[in-house]
């Protein structure tokens, strides 16, 4: 038993299934532990005033209970906790670990026994529900029950009865609703709209509405009204009756079909014609036909309809001569029709090219990317067929350019190397017609890759005997092209070997002036037009014909060869 001022408090707490969860504080001596399940059984009620010290309204020093239940969202739960206690005042709170919920201050006096709603289902785990009370004694049980999950909402329409007759079209239609939580609105409508023509009925758990029928009276004088329930959890159920019009039917609507192209009275080329439009109607429409001529009907291509309007299209080949073009569609209850006349050209008399134009790249513009687009326009009085780009000096095949609107706008992906190029590009007409246009344009992206250079002979550190001029071989080599090679001696001016324009990989030879005896260092320097640069030296060795053979040099200049060495191959790193 606790301290509170509460006469009595029932609380009614809606909340969503159970799951299982982190374990609670432990429970009071000889209070058994309520373990999650399908069902509810009853709460676990701790004394237990730290728990709840802290939430809103209650401090360390006020004695409490904690009311403790798990949540899911796979069911629905219905809690009832009930207090009692002699007079006053009474608080409450119903928090998550991380968050509080809501939360009822001290209400000194309040009438009793009163109950709330709230629904805690949005977030899984463990809840805990405060109680507070003060100066006075107080009890607490709960009890609850499950109520399984969601179920749709029911519907019924009263009036009028089904199989009843209605004189007018409009009809006033009444009924009632029900849902194991809220009703969130009924709709009602006469069936055969698609998408519905929905009235908003008035009221959900007893409503009205008043519905026009116009339009939906079958031939046989019946019409259905369906009446549709929907739930805040969007669960729905639908009701209806079938009712009989007594009045005239009149005779319905039928399908409006409107030809878009070709135009009254166009001259057009026949040969592969292209006639489409499109359809509205009242009711959905299930077949659009062609006739040329009085030919028998043939279905054509009708797209997806949004809001009951739809486009069509067909493809026809016509004789020279004037045609009349009928097109008729059909829906559950009528037909509807259009004609078109027009003349159809002979394709021998067209001597017209269509026109094409390359809009991008821009003439002469430097590219700075290996793959790029070439888009562009094309257009002719009787119609574009295709359009072809390619480049004859480049090992490519033609390539068919896409398009969204029949080459009016084209575009075409091509992937080259570096160089400059002249990109042709053809359209050709509906007749065999055919226009040219090329582009001269330079692929040119930035160069920022290095040469690369090699001396193969001689090698660094052969003796080349007595001899001063010295033959020396080697591979340069640049993704774009070699500009310049050069060869020097002991870093002084040298030898320039000559290299074709454009090429990319040359073994070269060349031959060098050794000028002094001993050590002397070969240094072969490539770079490219973008000023990339490279180099590679080696270190050999002219014999002196004047030092007798077998003298060993001094230590002194062993050691300077040494040294001078060494600072050829830090130098040499360094260059590369």
């Amino acid at each position: 038993m606790g301290r509170v001022t509460c006469v009595a408090l029932a609380i009614l707490l809606t909340a969503a299934g159970l799951i299982a969860s982190p374990p609670p504080p432990a429970a009071a001596a000889g209070v058994p532990e309520q373990e999650p399940n399908g069902g509810y059984d009853n709460a676990t009620w701790l004394a237990l005033g730290d728990t709840c010290a802290g939430r809103v309204g209650f401090t360390p020093d006020d004695a409490s209970d904690y009311f403790r239940f798990n949540v899911s969202k796979q069911q629905q739960f219905t809690i009832n906790v009930f207090v009692t206690a002699t007079a006053g005042s009474c608080g409450l709170t119903i928090f998550r670990p991380s968050r509080t919920i809501f939360t009822y201050a001290m209400v000194p006096n309040a009438p009793f026994p009163w109950s709330q709603q709230r629904n805690v289902g949005e977030e899984n785990g463990t809840w805990y529900l405060c109680v507070r009370g003060v100066n006075t004694t107080y009890s607490v049980s709960s009890s609850g029950s499950s109520v399984g999950p969601d179920q749709p909402p029911a519907v019924a329409i009263a009036s009028p009865a089904n199989g009843s007759e209605v004189a007018t079209t409009t009809v006033a239609v009444s009924g009632t609703a029900s849902d194991d939580h809220l009703v969130s609105r009924v709709l009602v409508y006469p069936e055969g709209a698609m998408p519905p023509v929905w009235t908003l009925a008035a009221g959900t758990t007893s409503w009205t509405a008043t519905v026009s029928i116009s339009g939906y009276v079958a031939q046989d004088h019946s019409v259905r009204i369906v009446a549709r329930a929907e739930d805040s959890a969007g669960n729905f159920s639908t009701a209806v009756v079938t009712l009989t019009f007594t009045g005239d039917v009149p005779p319905p609507t039928p399908p409006r079909v409107d030809i878009i192209s070709p135009e009254e009275g166009a001259a057009v080329w026949g040969l592969e014609l292209v006639v489409r439009g499109l359809v509205t109607g009242s009711r959905p429409v299930t077949k659009v036909e062609v006739s040329p001529d009085g030919a028998a009907w043939a279905t054509v291509t009708v797209l997806p309809g949004v809001d009951l309007r739809y486009s069509w299209n067909t493809t026809l080949d016509l004789a020279p001569g004037a045609h009349a073009i009928r097109v008729r569609a059909t829906d559950a209850l009528a037909t509807g029709e259009a004609t078109v006349n027009v003349t159809v050209l002979d394709p021998s008399t067209d001597r017209t090219p269509p026109t094409i134009a390359i809009t991008s790249p821009a003439a002469y513009a430097v590219l700075p990317f290996l793959t790029f687009n070439v888009n562009g326009t094309a257009a002719d009085d009787s119609r574009v067929v295709s359009v072809w780009v390619w480049v004859p000096t480049y090992p490519m095949a033609r390539k068919l350019a896409t398009t969204t609107d029949g080459w009016a706008n084209w575009t075409v992906q091509l992937a080259l190397t570096r160089g400059s190029y002249t990109v042709h590009a053809q359209a050709e007409d509906l007749n065999g017609n055919v226009a040219n246009v090329s582009r001269y344009v330079n692929v040119a992206p930035p160069d920022d890759v290095p040469p690369r250079v090699s001396i193969h002979s001689p090698v660094s550190g052969d003796h080349l005997g007595t001899y001063q001029l010295v033959r020396i071989e080697g591979n340069a080599s640049d993704d774009v092209g070699i500009d310049r090679i050069l060869i020097d001696v002991d870093q002084l001016s040298g030898v320039e070997v000559p290299v074709p324009p454009g090429t990319t990989s040359y073994n070269w030879t060349a031959f060098v002036n050794l000028t002094y005896y001993g050590m002397s260092i070969i240094t072969v320097s490539v770079s490219d037009k973008a000023g990339n640069a490279a180099s590679d030296d080696i270190v050999v060795y002219r014999d002196n014909p004047h030092r007798s053979p077998g003298a060993g040099a001094p230590l002194a200049s062993l050691a300077l060869l040494a040294a001078v060495a060494v600072a050829t191959l830090g130098r040499r790193g360094a260059r590369r």
